[in-house]
């Protein structure tokens, strides 16, 4: 299988992507640690990372590398970057419950996770200014023509054009485009909730509680998605079936970062299941 000058450069572009994120974030993990006896996991999360980033920077200069295979890596790549990120926000949800001795873990990484999501939107939305219009553009091109298609449509241009006008000063229209949100973004969070059934349920009977398993679900989805947009954003990756797995394993992961989050904060799972 041959390569061309874009395989080429989605790989090093990855490559980038992925050594400044664990630039950053491999500090914040070991530095506060989780005081959870599996720490390991985020260290070999860390490791494979580096090993993939290894051999796609090989690649470049190999004669016939096998770039189908290494464009299905970045489905790995992203997955366990984004179990590096959730390593960096447990610890720093750990430091600020030691600190302030708060009783609801789980909602301290929701805040945090949230403040995060939201503080990477909002900095590249306001400098960059492709943000909205990135996801924007993956909706209407990945989305099929039924119900559920509108409406992810409609929340995203109602999205773009509501962070395109940040830093503005005509906001006379603010309170109705406020109003106009609301409505699609409920739809969105009850499709979410019927499509994630299978997580949120199965998290709520491990720690006997739907409210955690709901805050769990929903902050698996916004650290997700943000973990793709690096990818997308940055030219690592040209769409969202690159990251693409069976909706099966998409479960089975998500459970089992649920999991992972969980044990960070000191959880313990019940043994129903």
């Amino acid at each position: 299988m041959t390569r061309n000058s874009n395989d080429v450069l989605v790989g090093a572009n990855a490559v980038t992507v992925e050594s400044l994120v664990i630039a950053l974030l491999s500090p914040i993990v070991w530095s506060n640690s989780t005081y959870w006896k599996y720490d390991f996991v985020f260290l070999i999360a860390v490791a494979i990372i580096i090993i993939l980033m290894l051999i796609r920077v090989m690649a470049a200069k190999a004669d016939n590398p096998n770039i189908f295979l290494i464009r299905r890596s970045l489905g790995l790549s992203s997955r366990l970057l984004d179990l590096v990120l959730i390593g960096a926000l447990a610890a720093t949800s750990n430091y600020i419950i030691s600190l302030l001795e708060i009783s609801s873990p789980i909602a301290v990484f929701a805040v945090v996770s949230s403040a995060a999501t939201v503080g990477f939107v909002l900095l590249d939305q306001l400098v960059l200014g492709e943000y909205a219009g990135t996801w924007n553009k993956i909706i209407h091109t990945e989305t099929e023509n039924n119900r559920i298609g509108h409406l992810l449509r409609d929340i995203g241009d109602l999205g773009e054009n509501k962070l395109t006008q940040l830093g503005d000063d005509e906001s006379s229209r603010e309170n109705k485009e406020n109003s106009q949100i609301i409505i699609p973004a409920i739809k969105l969070v009850l499709l979410l909730l019927v499509v994630f059934a299978p997580v949120w349920l199965i998290l709520s009977i491990l720690f006997e509680n739907w409210q955690t398993g709901i805050i769990l679900m929903f902050s698996l989805l916004f650290l997700r998605d943000t973990t793709r947009y690096l990818y997308i954003g940055y030219g690592a990756a040209s769409n969202l079936s690159d990251f693409s797995w069976p909706l099966k394993w998409e479960f089975v992961w998500s459970i089992a970062k649920g999991i992972i989050i969980a044990s960070t904060l000191g959880y313990e799972i019940s043994t129903t299941i």
